[in-house]
């Protein structure tokens, strides 16, 4: 089990998987409550560099939720792509049980 801070594996995957090729944009990930309260945090807020993948830890698992815009790339083999990105990370960054959930939001023509 990894003692690294969820919200810095959240900052990590965020960098990650806007790095992976096909993903043209990443949007707010999580429940909708979730996802209000951080864009009201982020309004007063001078900063915005809250992540946008959201990660959760219970005991020695760990779920990974990233919603993805893609180019003109196929939205499979982005989530693919960002699949194999995610569980690449876990094994150099210490989570034993990764559960991986992506979403497409939006596909470009």
């Amino acid at each position: 089990m990894t003692t690294v801070p969820v919200e810095e594996m959240s900052a990590e995957l965020d960098e990650l998987i806007r790095q992976v090729p096909g993903v043209a944009t990443l949007y707010r990930s999580g429940p909708l409550a979730a996802r209000v309260v951080a864009a009201g945090r982020e309004a007063v807020r001078a900063d915005r560099s809250e992540p946008m993948v959201v990660v959760d830890r219970d005991g020695d698992r760990t779920t990974v939720e990233a919603t993805i815009g893609v180019d003109s790339r196929s939205a499979a083999e982005t989530c693919r792509a960002v699949y194999d990105a995610v569980s690449a990370w876990s094994k150099t960054a210490g989570p034993t049980e990764v559960a991986v959930r992506i979403t497409v939001a939006q596909a470009a023509d």
